[in-house]
């Protein structure tokens, strides 16, 4: 199953990719949310890789062309056209959910509030993550949504929980996918030097 991108970083569903990745330029948050570090009572081998999380998503996309924008843009939280939040301008602004706490604006079950609640505990969820889409034929199409993190229930788990009853489950099937580490690697060794040696002591 081969994944493509449809339009820049849109899924088949139309809307924008990535928001909210945490920047993958900056080594302080890649130590934090995705790389294993010294003293996450690993073997010494894993610190420096990544756990990877992989999950088969199948759309039901007669459905989802069948809602109106407005309808899918309630599901998502997002205004389709620029990727912002509803109410907002630009696709990183801060959704501003303390002054929307009923849920008027970003409805309580969209995917981006139940994603990223952005309450002080939920910093600590973040993910590496990015979604390709796959064709099969035309009844069968969908996500291949690949993440990584240091820590596969502080990131993948915790949110997946968080997204059970979100509005736009009635338009996925998950039917596959599975979880892998990621040896580390460096400038002038070979990925996994650490695990070859390891297993030689």
């Amino acid at each position: 199953m081969a994944g493509f991108q449809p339009d820049g970083t849109r899924n088949l569903f139309g809307f924008r990719e990535g928001a909210g990745n945490p920047d993958a330029a900056d080594p302080r948050l890649m130590d934090e949310h995705v790389w294993v570090q010294p003293g996450d009572d690993e073997p010494t081998w894993c610190v420096g890789g990544s756990y990877q999380v992989v999950r088969l998503i199948r759309l039901a996309m007669p459905s989802w062309d069948a809602e109106p924008v407005e309808v899918q843009e309630r599901v998502f939280g997002r205004s389709k056209d620029t990727g912002a939040p509803l109410g907002q301008v630009t696709e990183h602004a801060d959704p501003g959910y303390a002054r929307d706490p009923g849920g008027r604006r970003i409805a309580l079950d969209a995917h981006i509030r139940r994603a990223n609640p952005r309450t002080p505990d939920s910093e600590a969820h973040k993910i590496l993550r990015r979604g390709h889409s796959y064709r099969m034929n035309p009844s069968d199409c969908g996500q291949i949504f690949v993440c990584y993190q240091r820590d596969v229930e502080l990131g993948f788990a915790t949110i997946q929980r968080r997204l059970a009853g979100e509005a736009l489950e009635k338009y996925l099937l998950p039917f596959g996918g599975g979880y892998y580490f990621v040896l580390p690697g460096s400038d002038g060794d070979y990925v996994g030097k650490g695990l070859m040696s390891w297993n030689v002591r």
